[in-house]
C-alpha cells in the first residue's frame, strides 16, 4: 500500500470518525438523556468508521496487509491525539477570554 493510501484512508476514516460521532452524540444526550454521550458517541464511531474504511481500502491492502493496518493505525492516533489537543485548546482559550472579559468589567 502507498502512503497516499494511507494518507487517504486516514483522512476518510477521520471524516468518516467525525460526520458520525456528532449526530450521535446529539441523539445520545438529547434522546436518551445519557451525560456520557460524548465519549460512547465518539468510542462507537471510531468502531463504525474503522469497519467501513477497512471493508473499502481492503483490496488495497492485499499485500502487506499488516504493514498498511499500522501505517494507518498510528497516523489516525496521531490524527486523533492532535485534534483532542486542538479541542482543549480551544476550550482553555475560550476560558481566558471569558476571565479576561470579565475582569475588565468589574
Amino acid at each position: 500500500m502507498r502512503f497516499g493510501d494511507v494518507i487517504t484512508a486516514v483522512t476518510s476514516l477521520f471524516l468518516v470518525t467525525v460526520l458520525i460521532s456528532y449526530p450521535l452524540e446529539i441523539l445520545l444526550i438529547s434522546a436518551l438523556s445519557l451525560q456520557s454521550g460524548p465519549p460512547v458517541g465518539a468510542s462507537i464511531s471510531v468502531l463504525i468508521g474503522a469497519l467501513l474504511i477497512g471493508y473499502l481500502f481492503s483490496g488495497r491492502m492485499t499485500n502487506s496487509r499488516r504493514e498498511s493496518i499500522v501505517k494507518i493505525s498510528v497516523l489516525f492516533t496521531v490524527l486523533m491525539l492532535f485534534s483532542i489537543v486542538l479541542n482543549s485548546a480551544r476550550v482553555n482559550v475560550g476560558m481566558v477570554i471569558y476571565t479576561i472579559s470579565h475582569e475588565r468589567r468589574v
